[in-house]
């Protein structure tokens, strides 16, 4: 059904939708090898990757890895959320390191998030929220953020949108 209305949504109005198959880290290392399994036996055109989501507490990245190296074998991109609620910094560095994440999705904006620094250290990085009800941030209030309590200046955000761009895995098309 969701297919059939990101299609609906092209053909009638020119809207392009595509799909981020989902981990549900609460569930089991199993379940995850079965969804990857399922989303490249039957994988279509608008499912670019998979991403990882849900409370990370008590649920580290590395209980996902088979999974996450089976869709880097299926060319799936990768995404994963990390280093939120609290949770160590080590997480973000097992989903890039171990899962070879192609985009990590942090949520903690804290005033001592090293997102300060990330730009330096060559990390690509896109303001955004996934869920503004969740994390309290709208993507306008994540923004704001950059500048008002990060200190980027507008050609740094310039970049950052353009980060945004390429961190969305469209093609040339």
């Amino acid at each position: 059904a969701i297919v059939a209305a990101i299609r609906d949504a092209q053909t009638d109005h020119g809207i392009i939708g595509r799909l981020i198959a989902a981990v549900d880290r609460e569930a089991s290392p199993e379940a995850a090898l079965e969804m990857v399994e399922w989303v490249t036996t039957h994988r279509c055109d608008e499912t670019l990757g998979i991403g990882m989501d849900y409370s990370e507490v008590n649920r580290p990245p590395e209980l996902f890895a088979q999974a996450y190296a089976n869709a880097r074998r299926a060319c799936l991109k990768t995404t994963a959320h990390a280093g939120e609620f609290g949770m160590p910094w080590t997480n973000v560095r097992t989903a890039v390191q171990l899962l070879k994440v192609d985009r990590l999705d942090p949520e903690r904006w804290a005033l001592d998030h090293p997102i300060r620094r990330m730009p330096g250290l060559g990390l690509r990085i896109h303001p955004n929220t996934d869920d503004p009800t969740l994390h309290k941030v709208t993507p306008t209030r994540a923004w704001l953020m950059m500048v008002r309590d990060f200190g980027f200046s507008l050609d740094d955000l310039r970049g950052f949108m353009l980060n945004g761009l390429d961190a969305a895995w469209m093609d040339e098309g």
